[in-house]
């Protein structure tokens, strides 16, 4: 994270990219291989409920990843 500073108070947080991620659903909320995530109710409802998916992302201060946008991978 460091080398991504700064960040934070004035600065916007870093964007970042996974691809191909595995997104699932359980009765506990959404995790992506199997790493618990926020996903943000204007990206809900799902193109498809599970399955694989191309991931924007950015890290929230308590250390939580905040998705930004999913598309679905075939």
């Amino acid at each position: 994270w460091t080398l991504l500073a700064p960040f934070g108070e004035g600065n916007l947080p870093p964007r970042l990219v996974a691809r191909g991620v595995e997104l699932s659903v359980s009765p506990d909320g959404y995790s992506v291989d199997r790493v618990p995530i926020y996903l943000p109710f204007s990206l809900r409802p799902l193109p498809k409920s599970e399955g694989r998916f191309d991931m924007e992302y950015t890290i929230k201060p308590d250390g939580a990843i905040r998705v930004l946008s999913l598309e679905p991978v075939d």
